[in-house]
């Protein structure tokens, strides 16, 4: 008999207990993976995002920073002495002279105007240009 075993191949069976148990620490095993890959994935882009915030925070400090100085030449390049050197300098514009103002009586301002000259180059005071200024 021994000599028949011999020649019989022996069949392990599986056991369903320890294969049920095998899948179950697999399927944990992967969860935990996935759990872990999934946290580290949100901690990188956390990081990333972190990099980029300050990176976003310089260039708007820097931007302040900037605005600051063209608000500073805007209002140099405003300012009413210049205005009046570069009408003087550049556009060879006078200040008006007392017989070229007029007075409007609603309102009783001042008010500058060119009176137009006549044939024989004296200014007729009546004679305004109402035109609308464009």
């Amino acid at each position: 008999m021994s000599h028949r075993l011999r020649k019989r191949r022996l069949v392990r069976e599986r056991d369903q207990r320890s294969m049920r148990q095998l899948g179950v620490l697999f399927a944990l095993s992967a969860a935990a993976t996935a759990l872990f890959l999934f946290s580290l994935r949100q901690r990188v882009e956390l990081t990333r995002l972190n990099y980029r915030i300050e990176e976003l925070r310089g260039k708007r400090a820097a931007l302040v920073e900037t605005q600051k100085e063209l608000r500073l030449e805007r209002s140099a390049l405003r300012s009413l002495p210049r205005v009046e050197r570069l009408a003087r300098q550049r556009l060879g514009m006078a200040p008006a002279e007392p017989q070229q103002m007029l007075v409007a009586s609603d309102t009783g301002a001042v008010v500058a105007a060119t009176l137009p000259s006549t044939a024989h180059g004296r200014a007729e005071p009546w004679r305004v240009d109402a035109r609308q200024p464009r």
